[in-house]
């Protein structure tokens, strides 16, 4: 019964392994596969037995609005759709026929290869190395109407394509502190671009253009009015900047296991300097030449990112019987990240001007592990989550009347209209909360002693909840000090529903074990409310809601494990 049991337990493996951590975050921190929990709990590979190959491939197909740095950035909630073709009904006066087609996703390939070893009763480990390439092409082409006194159209053509390659390599070890189940996991990762392509071809007014100007967020509203008209049936906005180059990532995790709770600790680091493009036209003469007519230039400052998260969590057992096991999972967590410009040239020197935000995180959950026969099981938790996240941009200002610099919040403005990220602010404070169910099941459907058939599924939903408020102000030197003053406000939140599910089934004759998993579209509805207001909070300039249907967040996702007990 328990080789049944660890048979059944492994059809879950790669559900954990290949899937967005934080999607799953109750399901491996409070289930009762040991392949599944060994992402929150190193200890749990001592519960494993035979020593086992597997290889796993998988596919998914996610939108890209065409960020270069943040691929799954899109300019703001409004943007829900990266593929449309349109044919615009003719106009009167209209003498060409006019359309609009665009699209933008991300295919993303992963390869992994698991080798799980027992050396001795209690000592056991397991190595994982995992390929991931995220691979970005986007179109958009058309022959635009615009107009002015006149009507115009504007053939064009837009291609841009853009790789990521991500390696990683952990190993865990299990063993015994006394008599207590105890496991380290070391890992590391490797993350670079690759190929970046891109080209913009078009005719207006009888000009040809031809450059490699990076554009993203197309729409068939105007908005950044790039080719200079201001009534135009498809615009995008410009990328002005983008970086590449190397990340790295240093995991270690620890746990160990008393009689009636689970501990697992966590510490990760991600740090890297990569290289930025700016935009730097050759002309300014007119809107085409300074959108078009020019070139990206290696800027003389590397962006510099460290990024460091800690992690601490229990599963505390209240009630266990031979039926179930009634538990509580407490999580506190804590991450620091900083952005800033160092020298390319000679890292020490940096510019004063940085990017930071700080965000703690505490979560109870309680959830049930409840033991069927043959390795039926059923796994279900409940999420309660809060966060609080303060994000501050900060630079050193001069002081003639002080005769040195201060640190002091950026000087920023508000826009006073609809939201988009990249708009600068001064300082702003997130809370952020999370409540939702997960629920996880393994079904023995036939089993003789040479094979055995089982399914597993896996179900979450989820609500969120995000309130933030960013502050817009400006700085005054005076004689003693350097003082911030706020200006506006913009006051944002954001209602998010998710829902999802896998359905995996598992496959085992004698030493090989085959398994397919499939990954239902990730699916979510948004309720989103934004005002900016004065210092006072007391004179609105502007307000918005937005109610956003079922839609699809993430494309179906395919997944096929081969492995062999050695």
């Amino acid at each position: 019964m328990k080789r049944l049991h660890l048979l059944a337990a492994f059809g879950t493996i790669f559900i954990l392994l290949i899937s967005p951590a934080k999607q799953w975050a109750r399901v491996f921190f409070v289930g009762s596969n040991p392949f599944m929990s060994m992402m929150a709990f190193p200890q749990s590979v001592l519960e494993l037995d035979k020593d086992m190959l597997w290889v796993t491939a998988s596919y998914q197909s996610l939108p890209w609005w065409g960020d270069v740095d943040e691929p799954m950035n899109r300019p703001n909630d409004s943007y829900a759709s990266t593929e449309q073709s349109i044919n615009f009904v003719k106009e009167a006066g209209d003498t060409e026929s006019s359309y609009f087609s665009q699209y933008g996703f991300m295919s993303v390939i992963e390869g992994q290869v698991n080798y799980f070893h027992k050396w001795a009763k209690n000592v056991k480990s397991m190595l994982t190395v995992k390929y991931t390439l995220e691979a970005m092409y986007g179109n958009a082409e058309g022959n635009l109407r615009a107009e002015t006194n006149t009507i115009q159209y504007i053939p064009f053509a837009y291609d841009v394509s853009h790789h990521i390659h991500n390696f990683y390599a952990e190993g865990v070890l299990g063993f015994l502190l006394g008599d207590n189940p105890s496991g380290l996991k070391l890992g590391f990762g490797y993350e670079n671009t690759g190929n970046l392509s891109s080209s913009f071809n078009a005719t207006v007014e009888g000009i040809d253009i031809k450059s490699d100007r990076l554009t993203w967020g197309w729409t068939t509203v105007g908005c950044n009015h790039i080719l200079g008209y201001k009534h135009i049936n498809g615009d995008a906005w410009l990328q002005n900047s983008y970086s590449i180059g190397p990340l790295y990532q240093f995991d270690i995790q620890f746990g160990t296991t008393f009689p009636s709770v689970k501990i697992g600790s966590r510490f990760r680091y991600i740090t890297g300097t990569q290289d930025q493009y700016v935009w730097q036209a050759n002309s300014t003469n007119t809107v085409l030449e300074r959108n078009f007519d020019g070139t990206y230039v290696k800027n003389v400052w590397s962006k510099k990112t460290d990024d460091m998260l800690y992690r601490l969590y229990g599963n505390f057992v209240l009630k266990r019987t031979q039926a179930y096991s009634l538990n509580l999972l407490l999580f506190f967590g804590y991450e620091n990240k900083n952005a800033y410009n160092a020298l390319a040239e000679n890292m020490s020197i940096q510019t004063s001007s940085r990017e930071s935000f700080s965000s703690i995180v505490v979560e109870a959950n309680p959830n049930v592990n409840i033991y069927g026969d043959k390795g039926f099981s059923i796994d279900i938790a409940l999420l309660a989550e809060y966060s609080y996240t303060r994000f501050e941009n900060m630079y050193d200002r001069w002081n003639s009347f002080l005769g040195g610099s201060k640190s002091t919040f950026w000087d920023t403005s508000s826009y006073q209209g609809i939201e988009y990220w990249w708009e600068n602010f001064s300082y702003a404070d997130e809370h952020f909360a999370d409540v939702g169910a997960d629920l996880a099941m393994q079904i023995p459907l036939y089993g003789t002693k040479t094979e055995k058939l089982g399914l597993s599924l896996v179900l979450f939903i989820n609500t969120k909840f995000t309130f933030k408020t960013k502050t817009y102000g400006t700085n005054q030197n005076t004689s003693t000090d350097v003082v911030f003053s706020p200006v506006s406000y913009r006051d944002n939140f954001k209602r998010e529903i998710w829902f999802n599910s896998v359905i995996g089934l598992m496959y085992q004759w004698e030493r090989y074990t085959l398994r397919i998993e499939l990954y239902e579209p990730l699916i979510y509805s948004l309720l989103s409310k934004t005002s900016v207001t004065d210092a006072s909070h007391t004179v609105t300039y502007f307000t918005q809601e937005k109610t956003q249907a079922w839609a699809v967040q993430q494309g179906t996702k395919v997944a096929l494990t081969l492995g062999y007990e050695l």
